[in-house]
């Protein structure tokens, strides 16, 4: 229940201070649950951790390009 109520708030802090979209938040927090998944076992990144994680990377990245070209106030 307290991971339920409590898991999105730093997401949403952390997403909204980066200039994620309202509507593509909750698609940056799965990348991010993906990405750190570790089932029992495990001991290296999947695949899946893997690919969670470069396509957060890619999507971060078109983030700062579009910034750099139409810079804002913050």
């Amino acid at each position: 229940v307290v991971q339920d109520f409590s898991g999105p708030f730093p997401v949403e802090v952390i997403t909204r201070m980066a200039g994620v979209p309202e509507d593509f938040r909750q698609q940056v927090r799965h990348w991010i649950d993906k990405g750190l998944e570790v089932k029992p076992g495990q001991l290296y990144l999947s695949d899946e951790n893997m690919q969670a994680n470069i396509d957060a990377g890619v999507y971060y990245y078109g983030l700062v390009q579009e910034r750099r070209q139409n810079p804002q106030g913050d």
